[in-house]
């Protein structure tokens, strides 16, 4: 630990070093990187992340810079350079994001110390999160397919002004690839991992006869192995997995002004088994996930007719499917449970753009989403082959949740540099299901008001100065009052339909500087939370001996935090970042940690670009987290000891051709023994990712 502590100044001093160093760098040095098409070419410029443009913060497009939020986009060519074979994986160099693994299946992203049904995430505008999304760390992140992100958009904080339940600790969007007009291509891509084994290959094709027509349609497959983590603990098994992925989207420009998006999503995947389960004292016999399936359909409007004060709006319609069944053998029995869980989800998300003046700077809207519930659950013999269907699922099969909520957000600019933005939401939320033990359908309801203000003052050109106060809910899903099963180890979870909503209030301040080389960000925040919902003990145990508890509204917690990120072009195409995060979380209630807060973390890299090469070096690291609750130090994925920090050596390159792309990724050079804060397995030892695109 001493000498990772080392390293970890050596690189703070470094990026110190190099930041009075680029004050004197040339101007305008934003590398423009040419890609020749069959027709056309197509200029792809590398930007600062406050050139990037978002449109999660606040519905409409602006740049982080502007933005009046803690915000951060992983753009396309990022994501090339990342080279990551899952989605998850993305994220894993962006600290404001932690991702905790459970298994090599999952990837789940807390941010601000929250997780789970506390972080809201989206697919091209559309809720991921259900009516069943657990509290605590989950899979579902993972059956995004990575082949087909273009984007992912963070919004840090609560957000629930503008998209309701879940938004505690921030938003997640990820943003698809659509069709492209004008455009005949054929693009293969495959990336090899020497760790595990793993391979992934994808296909994805576009077609447009001319600019009012476009399709796209793709598939990918991947094949995960056993993954080896560094130095001394080796294979890790089992942890390998199947995926299979497919998509198709057509886009037509139904008038000038008016354009319409199909499209579909699917992922399947096969045998995702829960190592954390699998492995240690008391570890079962069999515990996985098979299978676990996602498929997305929806039809997407947007129009631009601009009509007196009327500027324009945008309608989705959405069906949401998952599937996921849990087969469990507990260590020395011959009995096999299985639960299968279906979600059906409707959606329909709408907002208009109304401009009166600079006073009054209008998106307003409302959306709204149906979960419906089939919910099975069977005892297999594993000897006689004998099967017996149970009374009830983990949810009464024949349950239901509607989400409905209007919300409307203003901008206003009173003068040239002071503008503020304010937002106001109704939620309203309503359940119903059979619970085991009743004849009759048990129904809950509850509404929620939801107010956001956020203040920017443009000091110069270059500096903004921004503060504000956001509010955010959680309305208890089916999860926490319906479910009925298996919890956290060695726990049974009972029904509690009489849970209330939990909520927050969140403070932040925070700066951003920019100009053609430079950008920087620094937040600091405070947020409190009342009404938390947790698990907690009623005394009483099954006849298997697993301690039965309950989901309730506990009490309070705080959290605070700060969030920096700088960014420096310097002369001869080099570019240099780094950012760190760091997160306080304390429940006030039991006096003691909060569960599950990250400890601190960082990454810093240095990129040269040499014409069509490029390279990288990168260091991620994190502290220790001794800083625990009780909670944690019962989690057999963390323990009493906490979570040893770490120090990871990273190099990255890459060749673009007119035909092709190359990109080698050398990770965790030294093969470091490392897991994130809570994850149940440990991170990859030393990794060749060979990774290869070919197009038309």
């Amino acid at each position: 630990m001493k000498n990772s502590r080392v390293k970890i100044k050596f690189s703070v001093f470094f990026v110190i070093l190099l930041i009075p160093v680029s004050l004197f760098a040339q101007n305008n040095l934003v590398y423009d990187k040419i890609k020749v098409g069959e027709d056309s070419v197509l200029v792809i410029r590398e930007k600062l992340q406050s050139e990037e443009v978002i449109i999660t913060a606040t519905k409409i497009q602006e740049t982080v810079f502007q933005a009046k939020n803690d915000v951060g986009v992983v753009g396309e060519e990022a994501i090339l350079r990342q080279n990551s074979t899952t989605t998850p994986d993305i994220l894993s160099a962006t600290p404001e994001v932690l991702i905790q693994k459970t298994n090599a299946g999952a990837g789940s992203p807390i941010i601000r110390g929250l997780s789970g049904n506390r972080v809201l995430i989206l697919v091209d505008g559309i809720r991921l999160n259900n009516a069943t999304f657990r509290s605590g760390n989950n899979q579902y992140f993972n059956t995004i397919d990575p082949q087909l992100v273009s984007k992912i958009e963070i919004v840090q904080g609560p957000s629930s002004a503008l998209y309701g339940s879940d938004a505690l600790g921030g938003v997640i969007q990820v943003l698809t690839k659509k069709p492209e007009f004008n455009s005949k291509s054929l693009v293969f891509s495959s990336k090899i991992s020497t760790n595990s084994l793993s391979n992934s290959n994808s296909l994805l094709a576009n077609f447009s006869g001319n600019s009012k027509f476009a399709v796209n349609f793709g598939a990918s497959f991947k094949d995960f192995n056993t993954l080896i983590a560094g130095e001394k603990i080796g294979k890790q098994t089992p942890t390998g997995y199947t995926e299979l992925d497919g998509n198709i989207a057509l886009s037509y420009f139904l008038t000038q002004k008016t354009l319409l998006t199909f499209s579909n999503q699917f992922t399947s995947q096969k045998k995702v088994d829960r190592y954390d389960k699998l492995t240690g004292e008391g570890a079962d016999d069999l515990n996985n996930v098979n299978p676990q399936r996602r498929f997305l359909s929806y039809l997407n409007v947007q129009n631009e007719t601009e009509f007196g004060f009327w500027k324009g709006y945008e309608l989705t319609t959405s069906f949401h499917k998952q599937t996921e069944e849990r087969h469990r053998i507990k260590g020395g029995q011959t009995k096999e449970t299985i639960e299968n869980d279906v979600v059906n989800t409707l959606g329909v998300n709408f907002h208009g753009k109304l401009f009166f003046n600079k006073f009054f700077n209008i998106i307003s809207g409302f959306d709204f989403y149906g979960d419906f519930i089939s919910s099975k659950s069977m005892e297999k013999n594993t000897v006689s082959g004998e099967e017996l269907k149970l009374e009830r699922g983990k949810f009464p099969n024949d349950a239901s949740s509607k989400t409905f909520g209007f919300f409307a957000e203003n901008k206003t600019s009173l003068t040239e540099k002071l503008s503020f933005t304010t937002g106001l939401r109704f939620s309203n939320y309503s359940m119903k299901g059979t619970l085991a033990d009743e004849t009759e359908k048990t129904k809950t309801d509850n509404s929620s008001l939801t107010f956001s203000g956020n203040l920017g003052f443009l000091l110069t050109e270059n500096l903004n100065f921004i503060g504000g106060v956001s509010q955010g809910f959680r309305s208890p899903n089916l999860e926490d009052a319906f479910s009925k099963g298996v919890g956290k180890k060695g726990t049974y979870d009972i029904p509690n339909p009489k849970l209330k909503p939990e909520t927050s209030t969140s403070f932040e301040l925070g700066t951003k500087f920019q100009n053609e080389r430079i950008f920087a960000s620094v937040f600091g925040y405070f947020s409190n939370y009342e009404k938390i919902i947790e698990r907690n003990s009623t005394g009483n145990f099954t006849e298997d001996g697993e301690e039965i508890k309950q989901f309730q509204n506990r009490g309070k917690a705080e959290i605070s935090g700060v969030n920096g990120v700088f960014e420096i072009n310097f002369e001869r195409e080099i570019f240099v970042k780094g950012s760190l995060n760091y997160t306080f979380g304390e429940n006030k209630t039991l006096n003691e940690p909060l569960t599950r807060i990250p400890p601190l973390r960082g990454v810093f890299s240095v990129r040269r670009v040499l014409g069509d090469f490029w390279f990288e070096y990168c260091n991620e690291f994190a502290r220790e987290q001794k800083r625990l609750s009780t909670e944690d130090k019962s989690d057999t994925r963390i323990g009493e000891n906490g979570t040893k920090g770490y120090l990871t050596f990273n190099l990255r390159s890459g060749l673009t051709q007119k035909h092709f792309d190359v990109t080698v990724n050398f990770e965790n050079l030294f093969d470091k023994t490392y897991k994130t804060h809570g994850s149940g397995i440990f991170s990859a030892g030393r990794t060749l990712i060979f990774g290869v695109t070919l197009r038309n």
